[in-house]
């Protein structure tokens, strides 16, 4: 899951999109690949390293990165607890960022990721990817083809709809599959509609008669002729 520019919400969304799979019953993880300025680690309450960046780079292993309920901070609740106020939970598992790296692109193009990709999908049934906007730099563009999709999320107001367009040429020209764009923030416009009490009562009186808008059109007519 990406954007085009910052502070779009796309960590937000793809949190809480992870925990309704969660809750669903599917063994969800969420990667944090944004090296740059990762979030994900924070909005769970986890510590960052290790991670993403020291699993490919092989200072760890898989195992030893993940992060799951146990790990979640929520205050002074109990495992137990967690689980019983927010079921399903426990089938979440995080991949933090990791420590930051000097160089995130030429990380995210490590002949090792490939393969890791695959790990995941051997041991999890769904794989969210928190990735840096794609405009700013080239971290998602590079991550976007070796994924199965992308989504964009674009926050009306904040970013143009030619940086979206822009974003998804730049995402596309590099491989990445486009399945949808989420609308973050969107405000809900309202029409002005004859209210259904007077409708009601309007159609209610005239029911199994001509109503007088019909009448005298068809008056007009037969004066006409």
């Amino acid at each position: 899951m990406t954007s085009s520019g910052p502070r779009e919400g796309k960590t937000t969304i793809m949190t809480n999109l992870g925990v309704v799979m969660a809750q669903a019953g599917a063994k969800t993880l969420l990667v944090s690949s944004d090296l740059r300025r990762p979030v994900l680690a924070k909005t769970f309450g986890i510590e960052r390293e290790p991670g993403f960046n020291e699993l490919l780079t092989g200072a760890v292993n898989l195992d030893q990165a993940l992060r799951n309920v146990a790990d979640i901070m929520l205050g002074e609740m109990k495992l137990d607890e967690i689980i019983s106020r927010s079921p399903g939970i426990d089938n979440i598992w995080i991949l933090p960022s990791g420590s930051l790296p000097f160089n995130p692109a030429e990380i995210l193009e490590s002949k090792e990721l490939t393969p890791l990709i695959e790990e995941f999908k051997r041991r999890f049934d769904v794989i969210l990817f928190d990735s840096p906007p794609i405009l700013p730099v080239t971290d998602a563009s590079l991550l976007a083809p070796k994924l199965d999709c992308a989504v964009i999320v674009y926050e009306i107001g904040r970013t143009s709809r030619d940086a979206l367009m822009r974003a998804k040429t730049q995402l596309e020209s590099m491989g990445g599959k486009i399945s949808g764009v989420i609308l973050n923030h969107t405000q809900p416009q309202t029409e002005a509609i004859v209210p259904y009490p007077y409708y009601y009562k309007y159609k209610y009186r005239y029911y199994g008669k001509e109503e007088p808008e019909k009448k005298q059109e068809k008056r007009k007519k037969q004066e006409e002729i």
